[in-house]
């Protein structure tokens, strides 16, 4: 049922975008990177409709800004009932701009308990980017011990701009110049515990692109649409009698679109 609405959405979605730098004229580039795609002022927000599992309603705001390096640093805030993925990660997260790129540094949580798997200087969005170039990749490991087990977590994320599209049209709204854009969050995972004195090591995930995002980002609004898809499946978390209750897996779809915004300030 989820997937089927989730079809009739995407068949909602008409536009044409450019598949590669060449096709964007030199007037196009220039008026993109004059726009504004993320408005982070204090007390700016954004509400979106949530389809998922758990639908809902949810609500996005700037709380405050803070000076970090000379750069200001700005804190999202969202009301409790987070069910988006990008609600989720923004407001575990402090976003900032240099030179046009939108920054995020924070935590992705609640994959793997007691898994966090930092997100630095993650490029969300580069207006200046060429389609079908990558923007940002990291690489790292998270850690968790519980009672004698430690669960280890090697992570590569990737962020790339996928489109530029002149035309877009989102539940009868009209948007222009939308830049797509897709993060991918590779996973593996080992546990490793002591078994009659020798230390064992046990795949619990082999490489995977756990998360699959796209968000859309418009003009003077910020991202009017994301859709994730987030799936894995743990195995013999059973033979190892890991003290420790986690889904061993997950398969699931969220799209969230923007229902309400404040406007940039002139």
């Amino acid at each position: 049922m989820l997937q089927n609405s989730l079809q009739l959405v995407f068949l909602t979605l008409i536009f044409a975008s450019c598949s590669s730098s060449e096709s964007i004229s030199d007037d196009l580039l220039a008026e993109i990177n004059n726009e504004n795609y993320f408005p982070l002022e204090n007390s700016n927000y954004w509400v979106y409709e949530v389809d998922s599992e758990k639908s809902g309603i949810d609500s996005l705001w700037v709380e405050k800004d803070t000076l970090i390096e000379g750069e200001i640093h700005y804190h999202i805030s969202a009301n409790s009932s987070k069910t988006g993925f990008i609600t989720n990660l923004l407001t575990n997260s402090l976003l900032h701009k240099s030179k046009n790129k939108l920054i995020l540094n924070g935590v992705i949580t609640d994959l793997i308990p007691g898994i966090e798997i930092p997100v630095e200087n993650l490029v969300l969005l580069d207006p200046k980017n060429p389609v079908g170039n990558t923007m940002h990749t990291s690489i790292g490991t998270s850690s968790t011990e519980k009672e004698g087990y430690i669960i280890e977590v090697a992570h590569t994320i990737t962020t790339k701009t996928e489109a530029l599209i002149e035309d877009y049209s989102l539940f009868g709204e009209d948007y222009s110049n939308v830049i797509k854009t897709s993060m991918v969050v590779n996973l593996s995972g080992v546990v490793t515990t002591t078994v009659n004195g020798f230390e064992v090591t046990v795949s619990i995930l082999k490489p995977k692109d756990v998360i699959i995002s796209t968000q859309y980002f418009a003009p003077g609004i910020g991202i009017i649409n994301n859709e994730t898809n987030v799936d894995y499946q743990l195995t013999n978390i059973e033979q190892l009698s890991i003290p420790l209750e986690m889904p061993t897996k997950i398969s699931e779809i969220t799209s969230q679109h923007i229902a309400n915004s404040s406007k940039i300030s002139e």
